[in-house]
């Protein structure tokens, strides 16, 4: 007998295959290597039945003698079940690993972006409405009135400076008393202001200044701002006498005829003097000369007057000439003049103030 698997000869009664291992009663090829013939299936008893070991008739036809000429099964990879060490083969040659590939960062769709953005609405859309509603648009509300109401105070208090510093810088160009509101004020370049000054022979624009020209030595002549009526105030105006005696300012005129009204003139030698005029003369209030006075002719001086009541102060340069006390006249026009002792005399005039008191 034969092991059908590898094909060696099994020596008598083994139970394995002495080559590969493998069980010989399910392993023998009987009919494969045997010559034998299958034993006829029609048996009389059973002692007619053929013995496994008892040799049957050879077959009826030639077969090579064993053992038969078949090559041997490869050998196995496995260890056998009877021990040993099983065959050495060459490693598999293995392939590098593949380095792994880099995380890239998940990304939101614009369907999930659109559906988050809408959830977050969703989710904060009533809470966002009430405290609108409530917070935020009464707090805006309050700011803004709040700013209004700053903005409305700044504005008042800066107008109120500005009128404190608009009085303070009236007051400060009112040397004599620092106090009053201007209320008349005038370069006299020419007649286009509200007062209408004289225009005669004997009052004239003349070179930018406004001129007072008495032409007979005879008499002194002046010149009426006839919209003008004070009674307390302070009156300068600057002057240069040009040719002649002496100029001056009038002031609380009467208009009547013949003109009253108290005259304070200055001299081109340095003298001055203050009189009460009614008609044709008046008795002298105060006289004298001061060093304030700038003396000759086309010399330009300051000259002014505050009468507050019955005290009358006389000024030149800002410099106080002296003080009287007269109550013949309380109110009255302003005016200008040229004052003749000798000869014809002409003063040119500019920048009359006053500031009622």
């Amino acid at each position: 007998m034969y092991c059908s698997s590898c094909g060696s000869q099994l020596p008598p009664g083994a139970q394995v295959c002495p080559t590969c291992g493998i069980p010989t009663p399910s392993n023998v090829e009987s009919t494969l290597y045997d010559h034998t013939v299958p034993a006829s299936p029609a048996y009389n008893s059973a002692s007619d039945v053929p013995h496994p070991t008892q040799p049957v008739s050879q077959a009826p036809y030639n077969m090579p003698p064993p053992p038969y000429s078949m090559p041997p099964p490869p050998p196995s990879a496995y260890a056998s079940p009877q021990g040993g060490s099983p065959p050495s083969y060459a490693p598999p040659t293995l392939a590098p690993p593949r380095p792994p590939e880099p995380k890239r960062p998940r990304r939101f769709s614009g369907g999930r972006a659109a559906l988050l953005l809408a959830l977050i609405v969703l989710l904060l859309g009533g809470s966002g409405l009430v405290y609108y509603a409530t917070v935020y648009q009464p707090r805006l509300m309050h700011d803004q009135a709040t700013t209004t109401a700053a903005t409305s105070t700044a504005l008042a208090r800066a107008t109120n400076q500005a009128q404190i510093k608009a009085t303070a810088t009236i007051a400060a160009e009112n040397l004599y008393t620092h106090s009053g509101t201007l209320a008349l004020a005038d370069p006299l370049n020419k007649n286009d202001k509200k007062y209408n000054w004289d225009e005669n022979t004997n009052c004239a624009f003349t070179g930018g200044t406004y001129h007072a020209i008495a032409p007979d030595p005879r008499y002194s002549d002046y010149c009426i701002a006839s919209s003008s009526d004070f009674n307390n105030f302070a009156f300068e105006a600057q002057m240069t006498i040009l040719k002649g005696d002496a100029g001056g300012v009038i002031f609380r005129v009467e208009n009547t005829s013949p003109n009253q009204y108290y005259d304070f003139s200055i001299r081109q030698d340095g003298a001055y003097n203050l009189e009460v005029v009614n008609g044709i003369g008046g008795p002298t209030l105060t006289q004298g000369s001061s060093p304030a006075i700038k003396q000759g002719l086309n010399q330009t001086n300051l000259i002014a007057v505050v009468a507050q009541g019955t005290n009358i102060a006389l000024y030149v340069n800002h410099q106080l000439l002296g003080k009287v006390t007269d109550s013949t006249y309380g109110r009255g026009l302003v005016g200008l003049y040229a004052g003749v002792y000798t000869q014809p005399t002409e003063v040119a005039f500019s920048n009359a103030k006053v500031w009622s008191l």
